[in-house]
């Protein structure tokens, strides 16, 4: 079975690096114990699944191996619309860390006419991806959730967490960034608690 790698290591054989596969299960599984203090942790898990989904493209792979020849490319857009093509509005939060987690929290978009929130965020990525292919890291975003299912990993089940109303609902907008912000906080800080732990193993080993 081919091996998907997260992070590499300078000057250090293949079998050293961290594979794909064991990143997105560790920082799903410590945004998960993290999240659960606000009752979030289902939601957290899926961030910490598919945060780095765009990591099992070829282009990132090739980087992982060439960094001079390789640029660097987005890699996080594939996780969000993953994210919402799986759960639709009840895993709106977890697509707005997934899109942040690199770049930083944008703010939550709006309904458009008769279109939910999530359909018209969902478009507008596909038509980035149309537009502009180039920037990610692959743009049919089928082809990286099939090798996420053949590596071994799957979409959780979820039923709805109560965060998906309270994005919408003007009477509770504090709320609702405050739970934005502490499930967003929860992926990158146990993103890059994994990625550390990571380098660290190396270096005392």
């Amino acid at each position: 079975m081919r091996r998907f790698y997260a992070h590499s290591l300078d000057n250090e054989p293949e079998w050293r690096w961290q594979p794909l596969k064991e990143h997105l299960l560790n920082t799903a599984k410590l945004a998960e114990q993290f999240a659960h203090a606000f009752g979030a942790d289902l939601t957290a898990r899926i961030a910490g699944l598919l945060h780095d989904l765009g990591k099992y493209a070829d282009q990132f792979q090739r980087r992982l191996r060439n960094p001079l020849h390789e640029q660097a490319k987005d890699h996080s857009t594939a996780g969000v619309a993953a994210i919402l093509n799986c759960y639709k509005y009840k895993a709106e939060v977890a697509a707005l860390a997934v899109e942040g987690h690199h770049i930083g929290l944008k703010r939550i978009r709006a309904n458009s006419g008769s279109r939910r929130s999530w359909e018209n965020w969902f478009r507008q990525i596909a038509d980035s991806v149309q537009q502009y292919s180039g920037s990610f890291t692959e743009s049919d975003f089928q082809l990286l959730v099939q090798r996420f299912r053949s590596n071994g990993l799957h979409f959780p089940e979820m039923e709805d967490q109560g965060f998906a109303d309270l994005l919408h609902d003007e009477n509770a907008a504090a709320a609702a960034m405050l739970d934005v912000r502490m499930l967003f906080s929860a992926l990158v800080d146990d993103d890059f608690i994994d990625t550390e732990a990571h380098f660290h193993s190396s270096v005392d080993q």
